[in-house]
């Protein structure tokens, strides 16, 4: 939950969409708490009584009542929704100008596929949760609260399968929260693979049929499709559970109401029309649970979903300019290049060991002057290009053009003066 809780910063500017949907939730289910006391009228003083008028007026009410219900509960939706929008608008922004200023060894450690997933699928399912979740989970506490007050005032001695139902509920929703927020995260970390799998099938189809590999990227696509698919069933069959088993839990609730209730009914301490009522607000105090079990899916994968969108928000790009950058201008004769004892070594695990991909390198590429590097593929040709750009910066020594180191340049300068044409792959 505390990825859910970072986004506040987003949330914040529309805070008034809100509380303006917390207001209109308010008044919606007190509404609806009102609903079964005007059942009880109608059976008790109403139909009992043979009184047709007042079950025509009390009648009237509720449907009045039920339509003010809707129009509230409908305006309230309208202000989540544009709540949430506007914070996830807000938010994909800024997540992707920051993916902009990442260098090329902030990617080597966070694909493309991973950037593109939190940028969509993550986004769409804590976009869900806040559209959903604002209003039904404010829904939650206020009605419990209302229909738990309400059945201690029908009939106290009844209030007891309250306390018997509520907990056992609460033990098994939390145990299903805790459990399916590791497996969505893993479902999720799954998803990065396979848009990583088809970015590369994609990108390569002229290598793939050019060296016949079709079926081998057909095999490595079903293995990681597979994995996802398993990882899924496995956390949907967890939740799947959740919902039957409360239902199971509020009949045996209702159940139990009605055979002691019917006791006090007999007995002349409860009335058939408080019985009824009673009836409706235990449905009510289990109707937040309920809600929290549609919700709880949603809620674990948005938590997980948000903790990965905050991951790439908090990682720092690793080129970073200096407190005072120096802005290079190249002459018509051009510039002077000079590696002074370089080393480079592109990140790993912490755990492995990885050599140089350049070690100790020193030399000086005059203005005007032409220099070809040769070598087989892997050697470090490419890597040097990159650090005289600054998409790595050096192990160790210094980059210099025209004296200057290019860590003290500024980044915008120095990569509108100096050109790079990477090579694509090509068959013909």
């Amino acid at each position: 939950m505390t990825g859910l809780l970072r986004i506040w910063p987003w949330a914040k500017p529309y805070w008034r969409f809100a509380v303006i949907s917390l207001v209109g939730t308010f008044f919606s289910v007190a509404i609806n708490l009102l609903i079964p006391i005007q059942t009880a009228q109608v059976i008790d003083d109403g139909i009992e009584k043979q009184n047709g008028m007042l079950v025509a007026t009390t009648v009237a009410t509720m449907v009045g009542l039920v339509l003010l219900g809707m129009v509230v509960s409908a305006f309230s939706t309208a202000m989540a929704v544009r709540f949430a929008f506007n914070t996830i608008t807000d938010l994909r922004r800024d997540l992707y100008d920051h993916t902009q200023s990442f260098s090329f060894a902030n990617l080597d450690t966070m694909s493309s596929s991973e950037i593109l997933t939190r940028l969509t699928s993550d986004m769409s399912k804590v976009l869900m949760v806040l559209t959903m979740g604002l209003a039904m989970m404010s829904q939650a506490p206020i009605m419990f609260v209302g229909a738990l007050t309400a059945i201690i005032v029908l009939d106290a001695s009844l209030a007891v399968i309250v306390l018997v139902m509520v907990p056992t509920i609460g033990v098994l929703v939390w145990f299903v929260l805790g459990r399916s927020n590791v497996l969505f995260d893993l479902v999720q970390r799954q998803l990065d693979k396979l848009n990583g799998v088809l970015q590369e099938s994609i990108q390569g189809t002229e290598l793939i049929k050019a060296f016949v590999r079709q079926e081998q990227q057909n095999e490595l696509f079903d293995d990681v499709a597979d994995s996802l698919a398993g990882r899924a069933i496995t956390v949907n069959q967890l939740v799947a559970t959740l919902v039957p088993t409360l239902i199971m839990i509020s009949s045996l609730g209702i159940a139990a109401v009605l055979w002691l209730g019917g006791v006090n009914v007999i007995a002349g301490d409860l009335s058939e029309g408080d019985l009824v009522a009673f009836i409706s607000y235990l449905a009510m105090v289990a109707m937040p649970m309920m809600m929290f079990a549609f919700l709880q899916p949603i809620v674990s994968a948005a938590a997980a979903s948000a903790a990965r969108i905050v991951e790439v928000l908090d990682t720092e790009p690793l080129i970073v300019e200096s407190a005072a950058p120096t802005i290079f201008r190249a002459q018509n004769r051009g510039a002077t290049v000079s590696f002074d004892d370089v080393s480079f070594r592109y990140q790993s695990g912490a755990d492995s060991i990885v050599e140089n991909a350049l070690s100790n390198v020193t030399f000086t590429v005059e203005a005007g002057q032409t220099l070809a590097i040769l070598g087989a593929t892997g050697s470090g040709k490419s890597t040097l290009v990159h650090l005289v750009l600054r998409l790595y910066d050096a192990t160790a020594g210094t980059v210099r053009i025209d004296g200057i180191d290019v860590k003290e340049i500024a980044l915008s300068s120095l990569r509108q003066q100096v050109g790079d044409r990477s090579a694509g792959a090509a068959v013909v």
